[in-house]
């Protein structure tokens, strides 16, 4: 078994309870099979996360915010360990899948996670100029 304590953790995560069986997802989707993960979360998410600098996101931008909230930020479990919710699909969850349970932050949705590499613009090949 897997878990980690938030300090531990990765900066974006996917929440257990946003794992969907396939045919279950939004009518415009490709059909699938099977288990599919949600969107990535912040790990730190909520009230007080949010910034205008993109850097900034999935952090409380004031330090002291991060000591009250740390009781409420979930737990990393690697898939087969979590109680999945009653479903009719028996399929097992993914060996590879490392999701978050237990948390108790709420996103604001201000702050999307972008996947790597989330610069603007590209980066010139040659360092020197």
């Amino acid at each position: 078994m897997f878990w980690s304590w938030p300090a531990q953790r990765p900066v974006a995560v996917y929440a257990a309870e946003d794992v969907s069986w396939g045919s279950d997802s939004a009518p415009d989707d490709d059909p699938v099979d099977s288990w599919i993960l949600g969107t990535q979360r912040w790990s730190v998410r909520g009230t007080g996360t949010d910034s205008p600098l993109a850097e900034n996101w999935g952090r409380y931008q004031v330090r002291l915010d991060m000591l009250e909230n740390w009781s409420r930020i979930g737990t990393i479990l690697q898939a087969p360990q979590i109680d999945r919710p009653k479903s009719k699909n028996t399929q097992a969850w993914s060996l590879q899948w490392y999701l978050e349970v237990g948390s108790q932050l709420r996103d604001t949705g201000l702050t999307p996670v972008e996947p790597f590499p989330n610069y603007a613009t590209n980066l010139d090949p040659d360092p020197t100029r």
